[in-house]
């Protein structure tokens, strides 16, 4: 049943890849395309996600890699289209296109530019064997001394280097928490990782702002209300996590007529989150007060978030409250809405062949709402640093 599914998504992936190419791009980026396609099926990590996340992220994602191989952005070359021009003909954002690149090439080892030779366009190989004829041997030259230096093989080359990457730091290395990166403390994962206080992020003012939260493209809808003094969309993307009940384990960024803003630290083409607030959203106009909050490019969980309504209090509000809500919020890496979906027809059928798939099924009620908890977990903001417990 799995392996049809995933079949299935292939052929809309094909599909996606093959029109994209055919109207924007040429038949080198399609065949290449589509060869890459293949090693992501039969590949023991990326194959089984096939069957879940939308096709079109696939396809960006893959159309993205070949892209920095090729120059694809250059205008010197042939095709060339912009990152920007890429995901919006392929239906996705930037950000998504770009974290489904780099989960590609990280696990097939596909690297940019020349790092990627072994997926250039014939054209472009050609080009660079005219103007560069010591090109290739220079880069057989690397790769056989990397392969002499650690007795490897040319196949176990992206392993090593992986292995490299996951190396863990010298401890004898003096690392104080104010000499992190951003990135360890405003974001990632919210169990994972701490944040400064809050009071150093929330704005005190009188204004308070109603919010309401919705996953998108499921029904029933999975809903939060909640109300909060004024914040940056930084701090935003921590509310939304606790009042959702998302772990904040993926990367997320917020669509406001079509700007994106996000963690630059971690996204490319990105305004900071840090540098906008609430309020600012609200004096802009009609247009800002409704927007996307996206959260992990692989499952692609698409929310809306309404500015519904503002007023003055006099009361302390330490932190963000929610005031309403339905359902309970999705598992994590189930596989976006269509992953969701089946998780749920699996535990209404317990001769399902993907009950295996979904072990915690047992435990899950779809539609457990405790507005006592969230709040809970949202009154952990007020002082204290992450993880909330």
């Amino acid at each position: 049943m799995l392996q049809g599914k995933k079949q299935a998504n292939i052929k809309k992936i094909e599909k996606v890849l093959k029109t994209v190419c055919e109207t924007n791009l040429d038949d080198e980026y399609r065949e290449l395309g589509l060869g890459i396609l293949k090693e992501i099926s039969e590949n023991e990590k990326l194959g089984p996600s096939l069957s879940r996340s939308k096709p079109e992220s696939w396809a960006a994602g893959i159309l993205t890699v070949l892209g920095r191989v090729n120059y694809l952005s250059d205008s010197s070359f042939e095709p060339c289209m912009t990152l920007e021009q890429l995901a919006k003909t392929c239906g996705v954002s930037v950000a998504t296109g770009s974290v489904k690149a780099d989960l590609i090439s990280d696990e097939l080892g596909i690297g940019r530019g020349l790092a990627g030779f072994d997926y250039q366009l014939p054209s472009l190989r050609n080009r660079l064997a005219k103007e560069f004829p010591f090109l290739p041997e220079i880069i057989q030259g690397i790769k056989g001394a990397f392969c002499e230096a650690f007795d490897i093989s040319p196949e176990e080359i992206p392993k090593k280097l992986e292995e490299f990457m996951d190396e863990e730091p010298d401890p004898s290395e003096n690392v104080s928490p104010e000499n992190l990166p951003r990135v360890t403390r405003m974001s990632g994962s919210i169990r994972d990782n701490q944040v400064d206080e809050y009071d150093e992020y929330i704005v005190h003012s009188e204004t308070i702002y109603q919010i309401k939260i919705s996953l998108k493209d499921f029904k029933p809808t999975i809903w939060r209300r909640i109300q909060t003094p004024d914040m940056p969309l930084s701090f935003l993307n921590h509310t939304i996590q606790l009042a959702m009940g998302w772990y904040g384990g993926h990367l997320h960024h917020f669509e406001i007529d079509h700007e994106y803003f996000s963690d630059p630290t971690m996204l490319d083409d990105v305004d900071d989150e840090d540098e906008i607030n609430l309020s600012d959203l609200v004096s802009l106009g009609k247009k800002r007060k409704k927007f996307i909050y996206l959260y992990d490019f692989g499952d692609s969980w698409e929310h809306e978030i309404v500015i519904e309504k503002q007023f003055e209090s006099t009361e302390d509000w330490a932190h963000p409250r929610c005031i309403a809500g339905e359902n309970a919020c999705p598992p994590e890496d189930c596989g976006g809405v269509w992953g969701y979906a089946e998780m749920l027809e699996a535990q209404n059928d317990p001769n399902s062949e993907e009950v295996t798939d979904f072990f915690y099924l047992d435990e899950f009620d779809p539609k457990e709402f405790n507005m006592e908890e969230v709040n809970r977990r949202l009154s952990q903001l007020k002082r204290t640093p992450f993880p909330p417990e």
